[in-house]
């Protein structure tokens, strides 16, 4: 999940970049959106700095400007989150520790969050939560093509967790086309970890277990 830092007077350009980052299969959180008005908002914010896998600020005057924003800066700092400045208009310097932060133009950002080292995780984490919303065996291909590449670079754990959001989502592990071949291959890769205790722990709805045994039979 990318957490969007933003100044509350910059709402309309944060949404506009929030919506480009879900199009490109990112989960977000943008408070305006993801907060509902009877909750605790410092209590919300503060768990999603905490879970989130990177961090975007929109920089602006009024992020400059914003006390808020700048306690964001350096809770994503503090807590070792990947992040990044989008610069949105005319050149701004960053404030105080947000000094230490990356910075690209705003229509650069999506680029560097797709290819930049930095990012690997976010992009993983994009694709296992995209596999398992995938509707369509067409968009089970499109998110192939568009992750796929990640694979070499991922934790076994990693690894395993896409495993289970592909099992589970008939879209990814049965289409012909790309997805579902690469599934299989994937599946005989990691069989050898999927022991009885793996699964008992980790697959308590059969899904993969019941890949398997269909693989096993085929």
């Amino acid at each position: 999940m990318i957490f969007i830092s933003y100044s509350h007077k910059d709402d309309k350009a944060a949404g506009k970049l929030n919506r480009e980052l879900e199009a490109a299969y990112y989960s977000t959180f943008l408070a305006h959106d993801d907060v509902v008005p009877t909750a605790d908002w410092h209590v919300e914010i503060w768990a999603a700095l905490k879970d989130c896998h990177a961090f975007v600020g929109l920089l602006t005057e009024n992020f400059t400007g914003s006390a808020f924003c700048q306690q964001e800066v350096g809770a994503a700092l503090a807590l070792g989150k990947p992040h990044v400045l989008a610069v949105d208009g005319a050149k701004h310097r960053p404030p105080g520790f947000a000094a230490r932060f990356q910075t690209v133009r705003r229509d650069e950002l999506l680029e560097t969050l797709n290819k930049s080292p930095t990012f690997r995780e976010a992009r993983v984490e994009a694709w296992i939560e995209a596999n398992r919303k995938a509707h369509t065996y067409e968009e089970a291909n499109l998110i192939h093509r568009r992750f796929w590449q990640e694979w070499e670079n991922m934790k076994t754990r990693e690894r395993l967790r896409w495993l289970i959001a592909g099992a589970k989502n008939s879209q990814v592990r049965d289409e012909g086309f790309t997805a579902g071949p690469f599934f299989k291959r994937a599946l005989r890769e990691l069989k050898p970890r999927l022991t009885n205790e793996w699964l008992a722990e980790n697959d308590p709805d059969q899904d993969v277990r019941r890949v398997l045994r269909k693989l096993d039979d085929e």
